[in-house]
C-alpha cells in the first residue's frame, strides 16, 4: 500500500499523522508492505510522514518541487511526477479547513490529478 501524505504543512504534528496511520494499518492488518510518499517539506506533515516511515521501518520516497527549474509550475509538475513514479494507492491531505482547500493551488491540482487517475483522496481536517 503506497500512501502519499501531504497537506497544510505547518499545522500537523507527527502524532496526528501517526494516529491516522495506526488506524489505517489496523483496518488492513494483512497488508505486508506500506510505502510512504511525501513532498519533502521541511516542517509539518511532510516531516511527520518521514518520522512515521522511520518509526515503522517503512520505505519512504520524496518528491520535491524544483522551483529554480520550473518556476510557478513546479508544484504541478511535482504532483504529476509523484503520481506517475510514486504510484500511490491512496492520498491523505491534512488541512485545517476543507472549504479553503480549493484556495491552495498545489493541493487543488493534486486532487484534480488524483481524481482523473481514480486514486482515492482522504481529506483529514486538523
Amino acid at each position: 500500500m503506497r500512501i502519499l501524505i501531504t497537506g497544510k504543512t505547518q499545522l500537523v504534528s507527527s502524532n496526528r499523522v501517526d494516529e491516522e496511520f495506526i488506524k489505517f494499518k489496523n483496518l488492513y492488518p494483512n497488508t505486508e508492505k506500506f510505502v510512504i510518499l511525501s513532498f519533502g517539506g521541511r516542517n509539518g506533515v511532510e516531516v511527520s510522514a518521514r518520522v512515521i516511515s522511520k518509526r515503522y521501518n517503512l520505505e519512504y520516497l520524496e518528491f520535491e518541487a524544483d522551483f529554480k527549474r520550473y518556476g510557478p509550475d513546479a508544484k504541478s509538475i511535482r504532483n504529476t511526477e509523484a503520481l506517475k513514479k510514486g504510484k500511490p494507492n491512496l492520498i491523505w491531505i491534512f488541512h485545517i479547513n476543507m472549504i479553503s482547500l480549493k484556495k491552495v493551488k498545489g493541493l487543488d491540482d493534486l486532487v484534480s490529478k488524483a481524481k482523473r487517475r481514480c486514486i482515492p483522496v482522504k481529506l483529514i481536517e486538523v
